[in-house]
């Protein structure tokens, strides 16, 4: 699996490995102002933490000492990911995603409205 994010282009070997590469591309954009990722929270869940024990799953971005909650289906992650892009100014649609479809070949697939 791999995505672009407006001209760049990674390989993701899942759908938390997303949401990680998203959050890393965002810190190398937006240094000064990254920590204002943990406005991004659930009613009574927190999504990033630094603390591996605040959150389900934990992995961290890069070397921020900052952990996503990774637990959860491929929907999730990729709203979250496209969550991540809308708070620091770029639209939804900014982020497509490049997978296997079920006969084995790849198939873009791209979805501008977030997910709701």
């Amino acid at each position: 699996m791999s995505f672009t994010f407006v001209s760049e282009t990674g390989d993701v070997s899942s759908w938390t490995d997303l949401l990680i590469k998203v959050g890393s591309l965002m810190r190398e954009r937006h240094p000064r102002y990254f920590e204002r990722i943990f406005e991004i929270r659930g009613r009574t869940r927190t999504y990033f933490s630094e603390s591996e024990g605040s959150v389900y799953d934990p992995r961290s971005i890069g070397s921020s000492g900052i952990y996503p909650d990774c637990l959860g289906p491929g929907l999730v992650m990729e709203r979250r990911a496209r969550q991540v892009v809308e708070l620091f100014g770029y639209p939804p649609g900014s982020v497509t995603i490049q997978e296997l479809n079920c006969q084995g070949g790849w198939g873009w697939m791209s979805r501008p409205q977030p997910l709701g």
